[in-house]
């Protein structure tokens, strides 16, 4: 497991598997050091994907979803904070423990859009209403 930004692309491209090995950009200098031991177990649900992580000690997962804005992920009612994984991907540290963690995707701009048309149609009907009165 590697962490930090400097160096990423120049150290991905001597890589030879994968799924053995990530880069984790974190703030902070490079390390380069083991990942904790653990299974993640996957679902999709509709727009969402269900995780179980049963971890033996701290670790990262690496979820290989494009890494765009608007990916959130919660374990329970706590956040997890997401980081860029190998360039492209999500990535997540987890504490050690059994844990279900929801990744669900809900870009600005669709609930931002999702407000404004709500408002939109509430305002429509309320001027319906206040044109049959008058």
């Amino acid at each position: 497991m590697h962490t930090g930004t400097n160096y990423v692309i120049r150290d991905m491209a001597t890589c030879r598997d994968f799924g053995a090995e990530a880069w984790i950009e974190t703030p902070g200098p490079p390390t380069d050091s083991a990942n904790g031991a653990g299974s993640v177990r996957v679902r999709a649900d509709g727009s969402r994907l269900l995780l179980h992580a049963s971890m033996q000690s701290p670790g990262w997962i690496v979820v290989s979803e494009t890494a765009w804005k608007g990916w959130r992920a919660t374990s329970g009612r706590d956040r997890i904070k997401l980081h860029f994984a190998d360039r492209a991907f999500l990535g997540m540290y987890v504490p050690a423990g059994d844990r279900d963690i929801v990744l669900s995707y809900r870009p600005k701009a669709v609930t931002n859009g999702a407000i404004t048309s709500l408002t939109a149609a509430m305002l429509l009907g309320i001027i319906a209403i206040v044109r049959r009165r008058f």
